[in-house]
Parts: structure tokens; sequence; C-alpha cells
């Protein structure tokens, strides 16, 4: 009676001491006894049910990066909507990944320690076996009859015969589980908390009953399915989950109190950007994030709805611009090189939205395609273009050109006033501008019709017209040949040319005064060296100093019969690439010291004129050392000789091939 006393109370020791040491392979985490921070969830769960479209749109994606540009606000914006349609590439579908259905049989080998086989007491009573089955003696024979029992600190659930139950137990309507395998003591422990079972995970709480629908576990939710059998009912559900009529997803993968967790915030997932709220629920159509605005699909199947978009995207036939983080964009934007403006007001559906027809922003001008292909609706035009029948001319950064331009070579006139679509528009045919008649011709390709004839006799509907080198139309061209001197009034006869050369300013069409006189100096002396073409350009200036001669340098020039080059037209062709900036024509006058020599002498005539210096020096002629250079005249020598004229009353000085003199005397 001893031994088995002192037996007794060793097996006692040893169960205390097992219960305490011996860990539960199957428990992946647990949340101790206490785990009345669990929330249950009312509500329905249907993996399988696919969404009911709510709205069209197309969830393709460009692949271009756009160039944003800081602009200033825009001072007025078309009301137009676009309807734009561009052709995007169709992301590719993501495969719905539903639970796993099915149980199996199949528990996790247990641990056991090599004394889990023997038989193990405690102070109350003994663990037994009968024919493979345990029970647990309490004293005298007697045991625990479909009821619980604490043992030690767990608690077991024995039937109606008395013999421990394992596995999964319903007990008066509610689902328990009691490990299946281990020996005295391990087996039939009552789960709870977060466990392991079968490769799937379960939530018990305090008392061991199984939980199912939404639990809240250390600040975190999860889904415990809600229908099923033993084994699947109440298991730990991830991926994409529709309940209520929300949706919303667990995480598939990781460790332990991070798989199946609800997600919060934006999320990646298989390669796609999802936003879910503060409650997890999956949000689609317009959301603003912080500053910025973003767009989630609103229709499709798991894993399509909800992802976010990225790059230009049609979205209930309005065109939408987001860069790769998904960030709409507003303003002007550079997509695949070309310029697209996205309204910077308005609310969700408007603000950001593609805006195509005429816009005004900045104070300038300009149109956005209305029509077209991917990447052709909404873009910026340049150059010439033709809308609605007129043709417009756009500045390379878009901005609608008004009033005189030259463009090439030649000039146009686009209307200067007037609202969308009318201002800008180019003239053709007979115009009245600033008082003066112009005629532009009415045919052509872009570039030529619509240019200003200029420049002599034109024929126009089978009469003949003269306009002059500004373009004007002049009924009487010749005013009977001559021309009023602006400061002394006396009329002095010209050539033609005085008319339709380009004449000097600062005009696209025209030329400046030193070009006017390089073109000139080469014409009539450009083999003489840059002294001799100073001397040249001085009997021009010190004409125009001598009442007895035109004022004007053009006058001067043009006077009736006074140089050959501009009768026979070679000053017209010069003066005509220089205004062109025809490389030939500017390299001749640049590399034969014609405009040097325009330049210096310039400077030598203001200076005299002004009265800073006395007299009209000529840098570099020995010859004219210190002298006053007063020669009113020049031409060839055999022009000189062959007129008869007596060379000293004429005060002649020669240089290379000219003869200058001061008077003309027999």
């Amino acid at each position: 009676m001893e031994s088995t006393m002192k037996n007794r109370i060793t097996l006692c020791l040893l169960s205390a001491v097992l219960s305490v040491s011996l860990v539960m392979p199957s428990v992946v985490w647990a949340s101790g006894e206490d785990t009345s921070d669990f929330q249950s969830l009312e509500g329905e769960f249907d993996l399988e049910e696919s969404f009911e479209e709510t709205q069209e749109e197309t969830g393709q994606e460009e692949t271009q990066e756009p160039e944003p540009t800081q602009e200033p606000e825009p001072t007025q914006e078309p009301t137009q909507e676009p309807d734009l349609e561009p052709e995007f590439s169709q992301p590719a579908e993501e495969t719905e990944e539903p639970a796993q259905e099915g149980f199996t049989e199949k528990e996790p080998a247990a641990t056991e320690s090599p004394e889990s086989s023997e038989a193990l007491s405690t102070t109350q009573g003994e663990w037994k076996e009968e024919d493979g089955k345990f029970w647990y003696d309490n004293g005298g024979g007697q045991r625990t009859k479909s009821d619980f029992q604490k043992i030690g600190k767990y608690r077991y659930y024995f039937d109606e015969e008395g013999y421990l139950a394992t596995g999964w137990q319903n007990i008066e309507g509610n689902l328990y589980y009691f490990k299946a395998t281990g020996g005295y003591g391990l087996r039939g422990r009552m789960f709870t908390g977060v466990q392991n079972i079968n490769s799937r995970t379960f939530c018990f709480n305090s008392s061991g009953v199984l939980q199912t629908g939404w639990q809240k576990i250390d600040g975190k939710s999860y889904y415990f399915q809600m229908s099923g059998n033993a084994g699947t009912l109440g298991r730990m559900l991830t991926g994409w989950l529709k309940y209520g009529g929300e949706i919303y997803y667990l995480k598939q993968t990781g460790e332990k109190g991070v798989k199946g967790k609800m997600f919060t915030g934006k999320q990646r997932i298989s390669g796609h950007t999802y936003y879910f709220n503060s409650e997890g629920k999956l949000q689609t159509g317009w959301q603003k994030i912080g500053s910025n605005n973003y767009y989630f699909k609103a229709s499709g199947t798991y894993g399509v709805r909800g992802r976010m978009f990225t790059g230009v995207q049609n979205i209930n036939s309005r065109t939408f611009y987001f860069n790769s983080s998904g960030v709409m964009q507003i303003g002007w934007q550079k997509i695949s090189g070309k310029y697209f403006y996205f309204q910077m007001s308005g609310n969700a559906g408007t603000l950001g939205r593609m805006i195509t027809g005429w816009l005004k922003y900045g104070g300038e001008i300009y149109y956005l395609k209305k029509y077209g292909e991917k990447g052709v609706k909404g873009r910026r035009l340049t150059g010439w273009n033709q809308i609605d029948k007129q043709v417009y001319y756009f500045s390379s950064s878009g901005k609608l050109q008004t009033g005189w331009q030259k463009i090439g070579s030649r000039t146009f006139y686009f209307k200067a006033t007037g609202t969308y679509g009318v201002r800008g528009k180019m003239f053709t045919g007979w115009v009245t501008i600033g008082g003066n008649k112009y005629y532009f011709k009415r045919t052509g390709d872009f570039g030529t019709k619509g240019m200003r004839f200029q420049g002599g006799y034109k024929t126009i509907d089978g009469k003949r017209y003269y306009f002059d080198s500004n373009g004007v139309y002049r009924e009487n061209p010749d005013n009977d040949g001559y021309v009023t001197d602006p400061v002394t009034g006396v009329r002095y006869r010209v050539e033609s040319q005085y008319y339709t050369d380009p004449q000097i300013g600062s005009g696209s069409d025209q030329v400046t005064e030193e070009e006017f006189m390089a073109a000139l100096l080469y014409t009539e002396a450009g083999d003489q060296g840059l002294e001799g073409q100073i001397m040249v350009a001085m009997t021009i200036y010190n004409r125009m100093m001598n009442n007895s001669f035109p004022s004007t340098m053009r006058l001067v020039v043009y006077a009736k019969s006074q140089f050959e080059v501009v009768s026979n037209g070679r000053l017209t062709d010069l003066l005509e690439g220089i205004r062109d900036n025809e490389k030939s024509a500017l390299d001749k006058i640049n590399n034969y010291d014609s405009m040097e020599a325009a330049k210096k002498a310039a400077v030598i005539y203001e200076n005299y004129k002004s009265g800073k210096t006395s007299k009209r020096i000529i840098p570099g002629v020995s010859s004219l050392k210190n002298k006053d250079f007063d020669y009113v005249y020049f031409m060839t020598h055999d022009a000189f000789n062959g007129l008869g004229l007596d060379p000293s009353k004429c005060g002649v000085f020669k240089y290379k091939d000219h003869t200058f003199f001061r008077k003309w005397a027999y």
C-alpha cells in the first residue's frame, strides 16, 4: 500500500511538470486564455459571386512617361467636353484566388516525450487507458461523462461513456477542437486562441468555442468562414472576400499574425495597386488620398475591380492622365513628345479631364485637336492648321499667331481681334489694313495660300496691279516718276525699284540701314577693298548733307539714272536675299568688307554731322592723310573720261578703279 501511494505521488508530480513543459506543435500563435477582444461581425460571405457592372469605362493603360510642366492657372477654358477613345494596352487579368475548399482528416503528428506513454496522475485522479481509449479516474473508478473537466491547467471533454474526446466535437451546438494525438495529459487538450489544424487556421475563444466571421486579434482584423462542416467552418480565409456587399482582401502569405490580415490603405496585389479604407473595404472610382486624386476601376471581377489607373485612361467618355504612381495630372502634360492640356479646376470627373478645342491660357490662345485616334485627339497644334475651314498658324509652342507674320520668306496677315475661331484666321484676297489696300493669295498649299503680293506688278483675275515692297497697292506706282523729299520738299524722279525693293526699317520684310548700305557697296564697289567701299559710302552720306541732293539714303540711291546696279536689278536681288536671311547673300556683304565699310562710314558720318569731328577722315589711305573727304560724285575712270569733264575744275581724287570728284565741270 505504501509503495502504491509513492507511485501515485510520483506520477502526479510528473503530470504537473509535463503539463507545463510540453508544447503543442500544431499551434501557430495563440492569444492565451483571454480572447475577450475578439468581435464577430454579422454578414454573408460569397467567394464565388461576380460583380455587377455599374459604369462603362476602359481600363487600358498607356506606357509613356509624362513630362509635366508647371504653368499658371488658365484664364478661360472651353466648355465642350472631350470625347476621346484612345487605344491603350490591355492589362493582364488577375486570376481570382479563392479560399481552399475541402477538409483532410490527417492530423500533424504530435511530439511526445518518453513519459507521455506512461500513466500520468494528478492530485485528484489518474489517467487510464482501455482498448486504446483514454479516460480519467477521479478516484474509486469515478469518471466524468458528457462534460468538461479541468485537469491541471487544461480543459478536456469526456463523452457519455466517460472516454476522452479528441478532434472536432459539436457540444450543445458549438464546435470545439481537442488535440487528437499525444500521450496522457497531452491528447484531448481543448484548443483556445488561434490554432493551426491540418494546415488550416482557426480561432477559438477562451471557452474553446470555434469563432466565425470577423475577428480582431492583436489589433488586426481577420475573417473566419461562416459556413461549412467541421474542418472548413471557421477556417481563416485569405485572398479576395465579398462580405455584406463590400470587397476585402486578406493577406495570402506571411508569418503568424500576418497571413490572413485584412488590408487597409494602398496595397500592391499581383502587380496591381488597390486602395482599402480604414475598415478594409475596397474603394473604387474617384478617391482623394492626401492631396492627390486617383481613380480605381469601378467594375469587374475579383482582382480587376479596384485596380488603380495609370497612364491615359477613358472614364465615362472623358479622358484623364495619371502618372506612374496613379496620381491624376492637371495642366500641360507632355506625353510621347506631344503636349495635352488637362482641366485645372472642377470636381471629381471634371477636374483633370482632357480639354479639346480652343483654350485661353496665360493670356495666349491655343487649339487642342478635337478629333482623332489615340495620341492625336487633344494634341496641341503647332504650325499651319485648318480648323473649321479657316487657316491658322501656331508657333512652335502652340500660341495662336495674329497680325502681320513673316513665315519663311513670305508675309501673311492673321486677324488680330475677335472671338475664338475668328481671331487668328488667315486673310486671303483683297484686304484693307491700316488704311492701305493689300492682296493675299487665294489659293495654294500651306505657306503659299495667303501670302502677301508685293514688289511690282501682279496679275489678279486677268488684270495687272502694282504693289510696293511693303505690299501696299499703288494705283499710280510711279506717281509720274517723282517722289517728294521729306526735308527739302524737292521732287525727284526715281527708279521704279524705289517702290518694290525691300524698304529700310525693322519689319520682318525690311532691311536695316547698314544692310542697305552694305548691299549697295558690294554691288557697286565690292572689289575696291575696305577703304574704297568706305569712300563710296561717304559720297552717299555727303550728298545727304548737301542741299543740292536728296536728304534720304533711298532717294539718293534710287534717283533716276544714278546707280546702274539699281536699274539692272543687282541691288534688288541682293536686298531680297538679305531680307530673307539667305546665307549666300549674307556671306557677300560680310566676307567682302561691305558690312564693315558700311559701319565705319556710318560712324564717320554721324561724328561729322554732330560736330564731334571737323573732318571726314578715311582711315588707311595715306594720300588722304588728314584731308576732309568731301566728294559727292564717283564713277569708273573710263566713265569719267568719257564725259569730257575737266579734272582740275572737278577736284578729282582717284583710288583704285574709281574717280571721286566734287563738282560737275567742263
